[in-house]
């Protein structure tokens, strides 16, 4: 069954691309060696809360804490920040 989305569906899914392509041009330049992977994603955490007020939808979703995934080099997807982890 095709489920046909709502034109108010469809104004919050453009608004929640907006912010986060607001937020992913914000981390752009955090985003240089020396920084963890941790430390851009409670960066990216912070600006949304602080800037927009919702909770992040994938926080606490099957126990993932954080508000984006992020890995370096040879991780495919969903990379999980970590403090040890840092960009070189």
């Amino acid at each position: 069954m095709i489920h046909l989305k709502s034109e108010q569906d469809l104004v919050l899914y453009r608004k929640t691309g907006q912010i986060a392509g607001e937020i992913l041009s914000r981390l752009i330049p955090e985003v240089k060696a020396g920084v963890s992977t941790y430390h851009i994603a409670k960066l990216a955490e912070k600006w949304i809360v602080e800037d927009y007020d919702p909770i992040p939808a994938s926080i606490g979703k099957y126990d993932f804490e954080y508000a984006l995934c992020s890995s370096v080099n040879n991780v495919v997807c969903h990379g999980v920040p970590d403090k040890k982890e840092i960009l070189k």
